[in-house]
């Protein structure tokens, strides 16, 4: 009974002044509340300002080095004159529109878009997805006119007759393709019954569509590819001039220190 008043007397010691020792004094409690909580806020936004700068410096580092791997290797592909049209492949894209999809389909341009679109990053997304859906019609095409010809029997040259049309032949070029005027002249029924069923005809069309669209599409990216680069040349030389600039300030104000009195 004696322990246990000494421990409650001990627990609630008078202080000096009198006033008990316990419980503690509790009036600096907000005061510490709010300096740790403006502390946390400010390191927080400090974090988060440097996590920020961290991000658009690795999203203009992405952005300048996929710009610069694609955006004038892709301008001269597009560039690129067709001397000798290939009007045997059929359900291939023309070496021109291969090679430009090989550079978008390499390229990172999606991260590249989704970071920073612009629209550049647009007329690139657009005209890829125009090369997807056009290979994929001509894909479609060429099945028909196989799935044709393993139906029917047709006389020799009837199938690269086809083939040709299709592939955006000329009338000359059609004659060549058959052996000669008459040649062309004594097939053409079968070929106009071959273009003309069904299925052939259906995917036709869905191919020449995917053309115009395709052509359309790199026509644009056309223009906005020439007005980058020369936004490049203008950026290079204002930064050029600007140095000479600064070197001819510099060597001045050298000139004017060293100079004897």
């Amino acid at each position: 009974m004696l322990s246990t008043s000494a421990r409650l007397l001990s627990t609630y010691e008078m202080s000096g002044d009198g006033a008990p020792g316990w419980p503690a004094n509790w009036s600096s409690l907000v005061p510490d509340l709010i300096v740790a909580t403006v502390t946390g806020l400010a390191l927080g936004l400090a974090l988060w300002l440097f996590q920020r700068s961290v991000e658009r410096r690795s999203q203009q580092v992405l952005a300048t080095r996929t710009s610069r791997r694609l955006v004038q290797p892709l301008l001269l592909v597009i560039q690129r004159p067709t001397y000798v049209p290939n009007y045997q492949d059929l359900g291939l894209l023309s070496r021109k529109n291969r090679a430009a999809l090989e550079l978008l389909e390499r390229s990172e341009l999606d991260s590249w878009h989704e970071t920073q679109p612009t629209e550049l990053t647009n007329a690139l997304v657009t005209c890829r997805a125009r090369l997807r859906d056009f290979e994929r019609d001509a894909q479609d095409v060429r099945d028909a006119v196989e799935r044709w010809f393993r139906l029917h029997s047709a006389p020799p040259g009837v199938r690269e007759v086809v083939t040709a049309r299709i592939l955006g032949a000329e009338l000359h070029e059609l004659e060549a393709v058959a052996g000669g005027r008459k040649n062309l002249a004594s097939i053409q029924p079968d070929v106009a019954v071959v273009l003309g069923s069904r299925l052939v005809k259906r995917h036709f069309r869905a191919y020449r569509a995917a053309e115009g669209r395709t052509e359309r599409s790199i026509a644009a990216l056309l223009d906005i590819l020439i007005l980058e680069i020369r936004r490049r040349s203008t950026g290079r030389s204002t930064a050029g001039e600007n140095t000479s600039r600064r070197d001819s300030k510099r060597k001045a104000i050298i000139s004017f220190l060293t100079e004897p009195l």
